[in-house]
């Protein structure tokens, strides 16, 4: 059973989840008291909400989306009894939007060129190069290629986003990544700041605390709790 001072973090995918878990890392973050769970798609955070207040030992809730994926978010959030009007509210229930999605953020963060950088360290800059060699991908911004390169293999874009945050710099984080890490408890020995006012890290090492595996939706443990014990990581709450 969770601590109940836990956080659960819901998530899209692997690739989030490796994101997350490279700036929590980078920041100090307690990741002994953070469940980093895998939803599988952002159409199950309405189950993962559901299950949450049902289930689960108390625990806070914050979570990460894509633009065009905030709607589903705001209706899971209505489906538990929370007043969310739309996607502005998000925030107020730790949820935060990347403008695009994850890769785009990464990549804007990073800069084009550290991002090469990265697929190149990685090995995979032979087939990059093949890929903006093809005639649909020759002529488009080297942005739009990164994007793409990210999802055209199984297991690469998951790759990809770890590597990419790992990469990111204190106070470089994009800020949807940025705001979630600042929700999430630090550890007695923090690493770097994000570099985001309002959050108090140290800067002393950080111990050898390991996160806790990702979760997929079976996995949550099972106590019967009040539903009043799921709490969100934030007492300001939309009128």
């Amino acid at each position: 059973m969770k601590s109940v001072d836990s956080f659960t973090v819901l998530l899209e995918g692997a690739s989030d989840v490796r994101a997350v878990e490279a700036l929590a890392k980078r920041a100090g973050v307690d990741l002994a008291r953070v469940e980093l769970v895998d939803l599988g798609g952002v159409t199950n955070a309405g189950k993962a909400l559901s299950r949450l207040f049902e289930h689960s030992a108390e625990t806070q809730v914050a979570g990460l989306c894509d633009a065009n994926e905030a709607g589903v978010i705001v209706r899971a959030l209505r489906r538990v009894g929370l007043p969310a009007r739309d996607e502005t509210d998000l925030p107020s229930y730790g949820f935060f939007v990347c403008r695009v999605d994850l890769e785009d953020e990464l990549i804007r963060a990073l800069g084009t060129a550290r991002a090469v950088g990265v697929i190149e360290r990685l090995g995979l800059g032979a087939k990059f190069q093949a890929l903006r060699g093809q005639e649909a991908w020759r002529d488009r911004p080297l942005a739009h290629q990164l994007h793409r390169f990210c999802g055209v293999a199984s297991g690469r874009k998951e790759l990809l986003a770890g590597a990419f945050a790992a990469e990111l710099q204190p106070g470089e984080a994009p800020p949807p990544l940025r705001d979630l890490i600042d929700r999430l408890p630090r550890s007695s020995q923090g690493l770097d700041q994000l570099d985001h006012p309002g959050v108090s890290t140290s800067s002393t090492s950080h111990g050898s605390r390991q996160a806790r595996p990702a979760k997929g939706l079976d996995q949550f443990d099972q106590p019967q709790v009040s539903t009043s014990q799921v709490r969100f990581p934030s007492d300001a709450r939309p009128s």
